[in-house]
């Protein structure tokens, strides 16, 4: 056709005999024909695998059912709506794989499990490796300019006439990544008023080291393409159309002279400059969005509109690790989203699971398929960003070098006895004594999920970007090892339970690949996970998370004993089992405290102890649940514990307000006492991830040594329990 002999000649076919280009068309032709035809195979093949997978879902469902039907019907009356919100509020609390658990009947490898579950482990684990392979090589790439000659990445800006404004390093590094191709650069002349003469001084002012970064940013993300290729091969029977570099040379700063081969960097414009959306790579004809299109975001795979006038390009580096996560995000979810709704979301398994367990349990995997897709990146807005701010250092000024927290991960084996049986959990516990670091390589070599688990050598792409940014060394550094304590000791009891777990899938008949996989699910089951796939609906809510802090154990013990109550073979095995979780446990717990923590008294109280074994017995059961966790201070007030007096300090997350709150008060009573000082140390943790709780206890410990009120040094590290 006359408008791609056009094009053609305006590209890198612009000097082929006209002859040679009609045969290569003809070509491309038959080529694009016989893709599509393989496309229809696939489709066609796939669509049966969905039904089988189905027909054996469903199978599943129903025999674990046993005849049980549930009424979804509608109600206009207050009874069902207080049943319907009851339900709706304890099902926010239920994960995806502990009601796949349910659907399979308790069986370790159902279908439901199978194909579902299993699958989303492996896109996890892929998301992970990527992550961490990212992770590697960025760092790499900014190791090598950080503080280059004392210089920050956001210090000191340079005017330069050609552009009529100031840029500092970063946007002058933002500035030459979007020099890579003709469409970046058509950008900044449409959008931002520049021309390649115009930015050639500001490139110039760039060392030959910070150019050769700005091509491994390039290259970083051309590390995609053949991975990104591969898979809209599969879906689409189609490479999408690929953004070419463009080279450019450049004599940099110190005299060098530079080739840039050129690369793809995804557009971003300026919010407060253009009225369009500015946060997303939105110069496309036909934009992807998880709330729209139901798929991972991927927008890199799009063909962007030819030119784009008074729109400002953004110059940031923080699109490098936004499109970097889209780009794993998308690589990892995509197929899976895909599958996972044809099978979960329509047709006989949708019915099974609505006719089974109920409307509210189908919503379970409804919203979980919906977060997973948008891989926590959902619409924000102001009240994110201040429940954010205010607890982004909670958790580390808690649990960072909490020897306490530390200490008491080792009680999560009891949670693996539930879960794959004491037999089998204490066949595992004596490989780890008898086989140590052994069993953890081999482990790590036949499990990717247990590997990232306690993987602790590379650093997070967040990391990256905050040093970046300026962020303070200290910071940095509790963000890398604040938490080492609690994952060494959480290690040894990942590690037996996952060789229990593995050993038993074996005896089952499971070949290796299933018996990894039932074990890596055996230690996601028992002992939790921080990955978004793993969460419940209310701990990935983003109102929730304000009262989720520190509630991942409590979550996962209390999805445990919902899988017991409703699988179990017998009532009094569930009995049993529920009594461990929900009786024996904290009860361990309040022991397991009590010996570790030295007394200022040298006699035994064994009044005090009988109270703190029933608060927390009941601290526990309010903690299973958001909502009811924040009444924990009746607990105390109904054992005696604590005084009638004691007044709720808010949810977790804003524990910022509640501690600020508390330093006023002991401020206000001009007293610098044991009570100001705890105060002062808690605000000064909220707001810069001192681990306030350790400072805060190894202080009160060392004070009681000094003043002769314990001789126990195990004070210092688990401070003292006062009694008088």
């Amino acid at each position: 056709p006359p408008a791609l002999i056009d094009e053609a000649q305006r590209t890198h076919y612009r000097n082929l005999p006209l002859a040679e280009f009609r045969a290569l068309v003809d070509a491309v032709r038959q080529i694009e024909h016989l893709g599509r035809l393989k496309n229809r195979l696939l489709t066609a093949k796939k669509g049966k695998e969905i039904a089988e997978a189905r027909a054996e879902m469903v199978a599943g469902i129903l025999a674990s059912a046993r005849g049980k039907t549930v009424d979804n019907t509608t109600r206009q009356d207050a009874g069902y709506r207080a049943k319907n919100a009851l339900s709706r509020f304890f099902h926010a609390h239920i994960k995806a794989g502990a009601l796949a658990r349910i659907l399979d009947g308790g069986m370790d490898g159902g279908p439901v499990w199978e194909y579902v579950i299993r699958a989303a482990h492996a896109a996890g684990d892929r998301q992970t490796t990527m992550t961490a392979e990212a992770t590697e090589r960025l760092s790499g790439i900014f190791d090598a300019i950080l503080n280059v000659q004392g210089e920050k990445m956001e210090g000191t800006k340079i005017y330069y006439h050609s552009l009529g404004r100031s840029l500092n390093r970063a946007e002058r590094f933002a500035l030459a990544l979007n020099t890579g191709n003709a469409g970046n650069l058509q950008r900044l002349e449409g959008g931002n008023g520049w021309t390649m003469q115009e930015i050639m001084p500001v490139l110039e002012k760039m060392t030959a080291v910070e150019l050769r970064a700005v091509q491994a940013v390039w290259d970083h993300f051309e590390t995609y393409r053949p991975m990104i290729a591969e898979k809209e091969r599969r879906l689409f029977g189609r490479e999408p159309d690929w953004i070419e570099p463009q080279p450019l040379t450049v004599k940099a700063a110190d005299g060098q002279t530079v080739t840039l081969a050129g690369g793809y960097f995804p557009i971003r414009y300026d919010p407060g400059m253009s009225d369009n959306r500015g946060n997303l790579d939105d110069d496309l004809k036909d934009l992807s969005h998880p709330y729209l299109s139901e798929t991972t975001r991927r927008g890199f795979t799009k063909a962007r509109v030819n030119e784009v006038h008074n729109r400002p390009v953004l110059l940031t580096m923080q699109a490098i690790w936004d499109s970097t996560r889209d780009l794993i995000h998308d690589l990892a979810w995509h197929e899976w989203v895909i599958d996972a709704r044809r099978l979960l979301l329509r047709g006989p398994v949708a019915e099974a699971i609505r006719d089974t367990q109920g409307a509210q349990a189908l919503d379970v995997f409804r919203k979980w398929i919906k977060d997973v897709t948008e891989g926590g990146r959902g619409a924000g807005g102001a009240f994110e960003m201040f429940s954010t701010f205010m607890r982004q250092n909670v958790s580390a000024m808690g649990l960072a070098l909490n020897a306490m927290t530390s200490a008491v991960q080792i009680l999560g084996f009891v949670q693996a006895c539930v879960r794959i049986g004491l037999p089998w959990a204490g066949r595992g516990l004596g490989r780890l004594l008898s086989e140590r670091g052994a069993l953890a390589r081999e482990i790590n070599g036949k499990s990717v999920f247990m590997a990232n688990r306690g993987r602790t050598q590379f650093r997070e792409l967040n990391e990256v970007m905050n040093a970046v940014q300026g962020q303070h060394a200290w910071r940095t550094w509790m963000s890398r090892y604040g938490y080492a304590p609690i994952v060494f000791v959480q290690g040894f009891v990942d590690r037996a339970t996952w060789a229990g777990a593995y050993e038993k899938a074996l005896s089952q008949g499971n070949d290796e690949a299933s018996a990894v996989a039932l074990a890596d699910q055996a230690v996601i089951d028992s002992q939790g996970s921080g990955m978004l796939k793993d969460l419940s609906a209310v701990e990935r809510d983003r109102v929730g998370k304000l009262f989720t802090v520190f509630y991942a154990f409590m979550n996962t013990n209390l999805n445990l004993g919902i899988v017991v109550a409703k699988t179990a073979r017998t009532k009094a095995e569930a009995a049993a089992k529920l009594l461990v979780l929900f009786a024996f446990l904290p009860m361990l717990e309040t022991l397991w405290r009590s010996l570790l923590t030295p007394d200022d008294d040298d006699e035994p109280d064994f009044g005090r102890l009988g109270q703190r074994l029933a608060e927390n017995q009941l601290s526990f059961l309010f903690g299973s649940f958001v909502g009811l966790r924040e009444l924990n201070n009746l607990a105390g007030i109904a054992t005696g514990a604590h005084h009638s007096a004691m007044r709720y300090g808010g949810p977790t997350g804003l524990r910022p307000i509640a501690d600020a709150t508390a330093l006023a008060i002991q401020a206000k009573q001009g007293e610098f006492d044991d009570a100001f000082r705890r105060s002062f140390i808690n605000l000064m943790g909220d707001f810069t991830g001192l681990p306030s709780a350790q400072i805060n206890r190894s202080w009160t410990g060392i004070e009681a040594l000094a003043d002769d009120e314990t001789d126990n040094p195990a004070s210092v590290v688990f401070g003292v329990r006062k009694n008088r």
